[in-house]
C-alpha cells in the first residue's frame, strides 16, 4: 500500500519524518505552517487528514502540525529536497514553474524574482487575453494543448478565466489539412471542419465574405478553441503559489553569478544585491539572449548564438460603442494568416467589458552591436520597454489587419490602444527547457515563440521533471540547448526586419 493510501486509510496515524529530515522539516514548520493550521479539515477529500512532525517519541508542538491538502504529496514532504530555487521572471513559465514546485515540494526554499510586483507589465505573458487552442500542425503541441485545455475547461483554479470561442483559420498553407489529419489521428475529428472559400464566405450569416481571400483554398472551423483572461489568469497562479510559501523578490536581474569553475551560483541585480541558489531557472523570455551575453561576453558557449532571438509584434485594443459590440459578441476567433501577407495576424471576441484585442503577426527585431561583437536583439531600455510607444505606421498595420477579415464592414472601428508585445522566439517554434551545458546549476524554461501562454496550468509539471532529471525523452530532446534545427517553424514568426528600419530618424 502507498505512503498516501495508507494516510488516507488511517487519517490520524502520524507519520514519521528521518531524522536526516527533521531540522528541514522543522525549519518549514516554522515558518510557514502557523498560518494554516487554522484551516485543518477543510480538504475534500482528507477532512481530517494532518501530518504530524515528530523526533523519535517527542512530539512537536500541535502548530508545526499541517493539514495536507489533496493537492500535496506526502512523498513529496517525506523526501523534500534540499535544494534552494531562484526562478528568474515571473511569466507564464516562471509561475507554471513556482507552483508546480511549491506543490510538490512544499518544504524546499523556492524564491522568484521579476522587475516589478507581480503581474510584471513587462513580460509577454502580461496581456488583455490569449487564444487557448489546439489547432497545430505539429502532434506533439496538439496533444500537449489538448491537456492543458483540459485543465482551463475543468481546474476551478483556471476555469473562471476561460471562455469558449469558435476558431477560423484562413491560410494559404496545407494546414488546414494536417491540422484535420492530426486531430483524426487522436480520435477528435469532429473538432474541425473544413470550408471552400465560397462555403467559409456564407459562414456566421457572411460575416467573413468580403474578407481576402487571395491565395486562399480552404478555412478551417474549430469548435474546440478559446480564450483566456490573461493577467488575471496569471496572478491566480502565483497567488496559489504564494500561498503555498513562495517568496518574491523585486529586482533588475543584470548578470548570472558564477563560481571558479564556471557554475551558475545565482544573479546579481542593479541594486547590486547578489542572490545565491543551487538552481536558478531562467524564465526570462525576450531577455534571455542579452542576459546571458551580458553575465559572460566572452563565454560563447554560454551565449544564444543563433538558437533564438527577442521579437515583438504589434497588438491593439478597440471598444467599439455599445450597439456594434453587441453585434459582433459572438464572432469566433479569427487568424488570417498568409505568410508574408502586410494583413496577417487576428482577432479576439470582445471581453465582458467590450474589449476587442487585435495583433498582426509580423515581427520585428531590435538589433544592437553587444561588448561581445555579437549583434543582439532585445527590448527596448526606455521606461515599460516602449512598449506602449507604437509608431503610426504599425497603426496602419492594424487596420490593414482589421479590413483583411471583415472588409467595409468594420470601417468605423478604431483602434483605442496599441501595444508592442516582446517575447524570445526559436527557429523552429519550439521552446528551451532544459540544464545549459556551458554551466552547471543553470536551467532554462523561456522562449514562447510566441505560442505558450496557453501552457500556463501543466508547463511547470515538465519544467519540474526536467529539474529532477525524470523528464521523458520526447521532451528533452524536443527542447534541448543543443537540439539540431533543421527547418524553420510553421508559424513563420522568425523576424525578417528590425526595428531601425522601421523608424524615422
Amino acid at each position: 500500500m502507498s505512503i498516501l493510501a495508507r494516510a488516507r486509510s488511517r487519517p490520524t496515524q502520524p507519520f514519521q519524518i528521518p531524522q536526516r529530515l527533521f531540522s528541514s522539516c522543522a525549519s518549514f514548520s516554522r515558518a510557514w505552517l502557523p498560518k494554516y493550521t487554522q484551516k485543518a479539515g477543510t480538504s475534500p477529500h482528507y477532512p481530517s487528514l494532518r501530518l504530524t512532525v515528530h523526533r523519535s517519541s517527542t512530539w512537536l508542538p500541535p502548530q508545526v502540525r499541517r493539514q495536507v491538502s489533496h493537492r500535496s504529496h506526502i512523498e513529496a514532504m517525506a523526501s523534500a529536497p534540499d535544494e534552494t530555487y531562484l526562478i528568474v521572471g515571473a511569466g507564464i513559465f516562471g509561475a507554471s514553474t513556482a507552483l508546480s514546485l511549491i506543490r510538490k515540494y512544499p518544504a524546499a526554499n523556492v524564491r522568484i524574482i521579476d522587475r516589478e510586483p507581480f503581474p510584471c507589465q513587462l513580460a509577454a505573458s502580461w496581456d488583455w487575453n490569449k487564444i487557448i487552442r489546439a489547432e497545430y500542425n505539429d502532434i506533439f503541441y496538439m496533444k500537449l494543448a489538448l491537456e492543458a485545455k483540459d485543465h482551463w475547461e475543468n481546474d476551478p483554479m483556471y476555469s473562471p478565466f476561460y471562455h469558449v470561442a469558435n476558431g477560423v483559420w484562413i491560410q494559404d498553407t496545407n494546414m488546414a489539412d494536417v491540422i484535420s489529419d492530426n486531430y483524426a489521428e487522436l480520435g477528435l475529428p469532429d473538432l474541425v471542419k473544413r470550408y471552400t472559400v465560397e462555403e467559409g464566405k456564407k459562414i456566421y450569416d457572411g460575416l467573413f465574405d468580403q474578407a481576402e481571400y487571395e491565395g486562399i483554398d480552404q478555412v478551417l472551423v474549430s469548435t474546440g478553441t478559446g480564450w483566456a483572461e490573461a493577467t488575471k489568469a496569471l496572478t491566480k497562479v502565483l497567488q496559489e503559489a504564494t500561498e503555498a510559501g513562495l517568496r518574491h523578490v523585486n529586482g533588475n536581474v543584470i548578470s548570472l553569478v558564477f563560481n571558479d569553475a564556471g557554475d551558475c551560483i545565482g544573479v546579481r541585480t542593479a541594486s547590486e544585491e547578489t542572490l545565491t541558489a543551487s538552481k536558478t531557472i531562467l524564465c526570462t523570455g525576450a531577455a534571455t539572449a542579452k542576459l546571458l551575453a551580458d553575465s559572460a561576453p566572452y563565454r560563447k558557449e554560454l551565449h544564444a548564438g543563433g538558437r533564438f532571438i527577442a521579437a515583438a509584434m504589434c497588438t491593439a485594443l478597440m471598444t467599439p460603442e455599445a450597439e456594434a459590440c453587441a453585434h459582433f459578441k459572438d464572432v469566433p476567433i479569427v487568424l488570417h494568416e498568409r505568410l508574408h501577407y502586410p494583413g496577417r495576424g487576428g482577432f479576439i471576441p470582445p471581453t465582458p467589458d467590450g474589449n476587442f484585442k487585435w495583433w498582426a503577426d509580423i515581427t520585428f527585431s531590435n538589433l544592437t552591436k553587444h561588448e561581445s561583437g555579437e549583434d543582439i536583439s532585445s527590448p527596448p531600455t526606455g521606461p515599460y520597454q516602449g512598449q506602449w510607444d507604437v509608431p503610426e505606421s504599425f497603426h496602419d498595420e492594424m487596420i490593414t489587419g482589421r479590413d483583411v477579415i471583415f472588409g467595409e464592414k468594420a470601417k468605423h472601428f478604431g483602434f483605442d490602444k496599441y501595444r508592442f508585445c516582446w517575447d524570445a522566439i526559436s527557429r523552429d517554434d519550439n521552446f528551451f527547457i532544459g540544464p545549459h551545458p556551458a554551466s552547471k546549476n543553470l536551467y532554462l524554461a523561456t522562449v514562447g515563440s510566441f505560442h505558450s501562454w496557453k501552457f500556463l496550468p501543466i508547463i511547470g509539471s515538465y519544467i519540474v521533471k526536467m529539474l529532477e532529471g525524470t523528464l521523458e525523452d520526447e521532451y528533452t530532446q524536443r527542447w534541448a540547448w543543443d537540439r539540431e534545427i533543421e527547418r524553420e517553424g510553421a508559424h513563420g514568426y522568425w523576424p525578417k526586419r528590425d526595428w531601425k528600419d522601421l523608424i524615422k530618424v
